[in-house]
């Protein structure tokens, strides 16, 4: 970009985009841009390309995509290996390039990566088994406005509130669980309906029995001691209610008062299993 009739490099245009363009040279491309309606337009056509690919549905994301990491290092890889000894493209050539398809490839499975990052949490599928807590980034926590008074006047369900099927299959499918093993999973309410909790999906995840010794089993059993606690007047709801989003495990440790969960506990069942 020497002169002011001179075109941005295909790749610089990428990694612009893509936020990867180191400060000194980001502040000189986007100076450019305000005076090249060419490179500026072409600037566009590869933030909407790269779009195209991150704004696919969240349900169709492959859990086997690889993690970000590497994908950027490739695409930097070969952007590195184009632009050794090489003058910029000149933008006749910008968006047809072959080196541009590879490179916007590249690009999408970096950032459609990083998208199911966000997603499933570097979980692939099947793999939820091995967790013990939820995401927070997917299931924060969700009270009603209930108060304690009431809760406590109202008999706890034989069962939990029924989940709607789509809703329970999204939740299982933002976790990398495509097809969830009949009986392996509770569809767990992090803050269950008994203190509080909310019917949505940020209040759901799918519990797995098997991940001992956290299992579901462990997190029945804490949320019938914390009702009891709270509806005792022992408890403030709204400590039981943190205290399960925050970290169920450390909840559990603390008032059972225990480092591994108790023996007893190991078939403790209050909601039914995911068929």
């Amino acid at each position: 970009m020497s002169r002011p009739t001179d075109h941005a490099a295909e790749e610089d245009l990428v990694l612009l985009a893509m936020g990867e363009l180191p400060p000194d040279r980001s502040a000189a491309l986007e100076s450019h841009l305000e005076t090249c309606v060419g490179c500026r337009r072409a600037h566009e056509e590869v933030r909407a390309v790269l779009a195209k690919f991150a704004d696919g549905r969240r349900e169709e994301l492959d859990a086997r995509l690889p993690p970000a990491g590497p994908a950027r290092a490739e695409l930097r890889r070969r952007l590195a290996e184009q632009a050794e000894g090489a003058a910029p493209q000149r933008l006749p050539s910008l968006l047809t390039s072959p080196n541009l398809r590879v490179a916007l490839a590249l690009a999408a499975l970096a950032l459609v990566a990083g998208v199911a990052v966000v997603q499933w949490s570097e979980t692939p599928a099947g793999a939820v088994a091995a967790r013990y807590a939820p995401d927070p980034r997917l299931t924060p926590g969700l009270a009603t406005s209930a108060s304690a008074r009431e809760l406590c006047a109202s008999p706890v369900p034989d069962e939990a509130l029924p989940v709607a099927r789509p809703v329970a299959v999204g939740v299982f499918r933002a976790y990398g669980v495509a097809d969830p093993e009949p009986r392996a999973y509770e569809l767990d309410y992090l803050i269950p309906p008994e203190l509080g909790g909310a019917g949505d999906a940020r209040n759901l995840w799918p519990q797995p029995y098997g991940a001992e010794p956290w299992s579901a089993h462990a997190k029945d059993a804490l949320e019938d001691r914390l009702r009891h606690l709270v509806c005792q007047g022992e408890l403030p709801l709204a400590v039981a209610q943190r205290d399960l989003a925050r970290d169920w495990t450390a909840a559990y440790r603390r008032y059972f008062r225990v480092e591994e969960p108790l023996v007893e506990h190991a078939g403790f069942l209050k909601d039914q299993p995911w068929e």
